[in-house]
């Protein structure tokens, strides 16, 4: 668990909050991503097949 919470603050996954010219930013900052991150894998990290 705390790697995939430190994973968050990559280099890499990082980087799409300055992907360069003509690259779309994501739709939330990277702390709300962080934060819905951590939430996401406290309750299950569930994810559908479909």
């Amino acid at each position: 668990m705390k790697a995939l919470i430190a994973h968050a603050d990559d280099e890499l996954v990082k980087w799409g909050w300055q992907p360069g010219e003509g690259r779309t930013l994501p739709p939330l900052n990277h702390k709300e991503f962080k934060e819905a991150w951590i939430t996401w894998l406290k309750n299950g990290a569930y994810a559908p097949s479909n």
